[in-house]
């Protein structure tokens, strides 16, 4: 499935990057997708419910090398470690490759957090909130897709984004001064504060957290929260700060796991 020699230029220029996801037969052997393909840089819509269909679905190549939720420790080591993996994160957003309006693209907006930038996904956060969605005619990228697009403001303007297949909230700072949830099953309450909230969005960067009281550094919850209650009080600032970015901070992964080989399997 991933081919590390695989280029990738946009109108015969060099991304400098490579290593991608490409088809691959049972003998072994390669085949050929251009990662940019299906892309809204190139045939946009040819991975979408086509009679022909592609590798991909509703994403090109480029997008969908991102997803590995289980283990993105392996991926981020795989593609050159953290500072490469956030210049080609950085890539995917700014050059046109993403399209926000397909749920594929939900999850890199959050990414940043295992590569111990959690400041980044804060700034892309408030990039597409509200330059995508907002309250116009044309608030929603595409359609509300069964309340995928709905879903995905509600928990990225919570400061809360769910990773798949892990029990991980990425915390971000949120579009309110507070919020509570109740459970209604436990009873428990779960609450989210911000400390120097600023309603004009400039300080978007968490400077230090507290949980119940206590320092915490991780930048990232379990579903714990929401059954057990508490309260996460987070400190935001207008600059980058060093909060969640230690290796002891960073969401957990398979390879990172003390049963792991550090292997990842493709």
């Amino acid at each position: 499935m991933f081919l590390p020699t695989q280029p990738s230029s946009i109108n015969g220029t060099d991304t400098t990057f490579t290593g991608f996801l490409q088809p691959r037969f049972l003998n072994g052997t390669f085949g050929l997708q251009d990662p940019i393909f299906c892309s809204p840089l190139l045939n946009f819509t040819s991975c979408y419910l086509n009679p022909d269909g592609h590798e991909t679905y509703e994403g090109s190549a480029w997008l969908y090398t991102f997803f590995v939720p289980q283990d993105m420790a392996a991926l981020i080591a795989t593609l050159g470690g953290p500072a490469e993996f956030v210049r080609r994160l950085n890539f995917l957003h700014e050059s046109g490759l993403l399209y926000i309006g397909d749920e594929q693209a939900f999850q890199p907006v959050f990414l940043y957090h295992y590569a111990g930038r959690p400041a980044k996904s804060a700034e892309r956060v408030h990039a597409y909130i509200p330059s995508q969605f907002n309250d116009t005619t044309v608030g929603i990228p595409g359609n509300d897709d069964s309340g995928a697009m709905g879903s995905f403001v509600a928990l990225a303007m919570m400061g809360l984004f769910p990773n798949p297949g892990q029990d991980v909230y990425l915390i971000t700072p949120p579009f309110f001064e507070a919020w509570s949830v109740t459970n209604k099953i436990t009873g428990q309450k779960a609450t989210v504060r911000s400390v120097n909230f600023d309603a004009s969005y400039e300080s978007i960067y968490i400077q230090s957290a507290t949980l119940n009281g206590e320092a915490y550094t991780r930048n990232w919850l379990t579903h714990s929260f929401f059954l057990d209650g508490g309260v996460l009080e987070l400190t935001l600032g207008r600059n980058e700060s060093a909060w969640g970015t230690r290796p002891e901070d960073l969401p957990p992964s398979l390879s990172t796991e003390p049963e792991s080989d550090g292997v990842l399997e493709w």
